[in-house]
């Protein structure tokens, strides 16, 4: 298991999933971008469409809300999961 931050953020930047992973807003929604272009699946990101610091993401025809600051692993799962997007391709 890993345990320090930095290498937390290795392993996510390098796709190996880690218990104690966290990311921001702006790296999943990063991260969703390039998911959706590889596939070729419509891309948006509506930042006026959520309260306070949330937004709304839509990949392909599925949406989830995003928030900007840091996203627990459980939280990055499931909007994985609305998304319809598996955790080894993310």
């Amino acid at each position: 298991m890993i345990r320090s931050w930095l290498a937390c953020r290795r392993a996510w930047r390098s796709d190996v999933q880690c218990a104690s992973c966290h990311v921001t807003g702006k790296e999943f929604r990063k991260r969703a971008k390039r998911y959706a272009k590889a596939r070729r699946l419509a891309f948006r990101y509506e930042a006026d469409r959520g309260k306070g610091s949330h937004g709304l993401l839509h990949v392909g025809d599925r949406r989830t809300i995003v928030s900007h600051g840091e996203l627990a692993t459980g939280t990055v799962r499931g909007m994985l999961k609305q998304l319809g997007i598996d955790r080894e391709d993310f």
